[in-house]
């Protein structure tokens, strides 16, 4: 199969799709990279050299087909797709920073890699010691609902010596 000499000059298929449609070429780079971003192994666009025909049609279709105000469902579904896949990674990459981050301060902090003994204490005086005593809220129901189970679970009697004083039948 012989291919034009324009063709083969091209060296990846961006420069071949912006050869063909050279008025879309900011959307052909953004579409490269999001198709960067979407697949993986053969199917990536390469940088240098040679690359898959198939992917270049591909890519092409997609961009002779887009319209950036197609509001009908599929479309709409595709776009809520990839806002998602976005936005999960972007949710991925802050936890892996934040993880690092911690590990980081972790290794720094000689109380939480266990040289407790060699780290410098403070002696606490006064009120600044003492435990302070949380009141947690609880709801009204939850209030109830535990007063019923106490009544329900509780002995007539709660006091041994008591009991042994009463009576038996």
């Amino acid at each position: 199969m012989r291919r034009s000499k324009s063709v083969a000059d091209m060296r990846t298929p961006m420069d071949l799709i912006i050869k063909r449609h050279p008025e879309k070429k900011k959307q052909i780079r953004k579409y490269m990279e999001k198709w960067n971003k979407r697949t993986t192994g053969g199917q990536q666009w390469p940088k240098e050299g040679t690359f898959d025909p198939t992917c270049c049609d591909e890519m092409e279709a997609v961009i002779k087909h887009h319209k950036p105000k197609d509001k009908s469902d599929i479309r709409e579904g595709k776009r809520i797709r990839e806002n998602e896949s976005e936005r999960f990674r972007y949710r991925q990459r802050r936890w892996i920073a934040r993880k690092r981050e911690q590990d980081a301060t972790a290794q720094s902090n000689p109380r939480t890699v266990g040289l407790q003994a060699d780290a410098p204490t403070r002696e606490r005086s006064g009120v600044e010691g003492r435990a302070k005593k949380v009141r947690r809220k609880v709801s009204r129901c939850t209030v109830k609902t535990r007063q019923l189970r106490a009544r329900k679970n509780a002995l007539p009697i709660r006091n041994p010596e008591k009991r042994k004083n009463q009576p038996q039948c």
